[in-house]
C-alpha cells in the first residue's frame, strides 16, 4: 500500500511514513491529504458473524470464555435415527411388516403379480422422498418387488401403484 501511495503522489515511502509518524493531522503530499490518522484505531471488531451451525444451540451450557460469544454444545448430540442406515433406524421394521400386512405381501404396481406370504423378494418403498420423521408413516409406503422397485429407481420409467386406501393410483417415479 505504501508503495502505491508513494508513486501516486510522487514521493517516497520513508517520505510518507516519516510524515505519518510525525503528526497526528491528515497526512499531505504536494497538498493533497492522503489519510486522516485521528480515524484510525487499532482495536480490531468482534469475530465475524457465523452461520448456524449443527452443533450449536442456545439452550445447552456455554463453553466459558468461548471466542464467538456464543453458545456451543459441550458433547456429541447423539444418534439421530433419521441421518442413514435404514437397519438402524427405530421402528422401521414395525413399520414394514405393517405395510406388508396392509397390502397382503403382494407388489401394488399395476400388472404385476409378485408377492405371496412366502415371498421375500418384496420390499417397502416411500412414495414421497424421506425427509422427515412423518415421511416414514404408513400412508406413505408401498409394497414393491424387487423388480418394480429397481425400476423406480434405476430407471425412467414410471410405475404405477395402487394403495389401499387412497382412490386414486400413485405414479411412481
Amino acid at each position: 500500500m505504501t508503495d502505491w501511495s508513494a508513486e501516486k503522489y510522487g514521493c517516497s515511502r520513508k517520505q510518507l511514513i516519516q510524515r505519518k509518524l510525525d503528526n497526528r493531522s491528515p497526512i499531505s503530499i504536494n497538498g493533497i491529504a492522503l489519510i486522516d490518522p485521528r480515524g484510525m484505531s487499532t482495536r480490531r471488531k468482534k469475530g465475524p458473524k457465523r452461520h448456524t451451525h449443527p452443533y450449536l444451540d442456545e439452550d445447552t451450557e456455554s463453553i466459558p470464555g468461548s471466542q464467538w460469544g456464543r453458545t456451543h454444545r459441550t458433547g456429541h448430540p447423539g444418534r439421530d435415527p433419521y441421518l442413514a442406515n435404514e437397519e438402524e433406524r427405530t421402528g422401521s421394521e414395525d413399520h414394514v411388516f405393517e405395510v406388508r400386512l396392509r397390502d397382503r405381501n403382494r407388489c401394488q404396481a399395476r400388472g404385476c403379480s409378485a408377492g405371496g406370504w412366502d415371498e421375500d423378494s418384496l420390499s417397502v418403498h416411500h412414495i414421497r422422498r424421506r425427509n422427515s420423521v412423518d415421511d416414514d408413516r404408513k400412508e406413505n409406503l408401498v409394497t414393491l418387488c424387487k423388480e418394480c422397485h429397481h425400476r423406480v429407481h434405476h430407471t425412467d420409467e414410471t410405475v404405477t401403484a395402487y394403495h389401499e386406501g387412497r382412490n386414486e393410483p400413485l405414479k411412481l417415479s
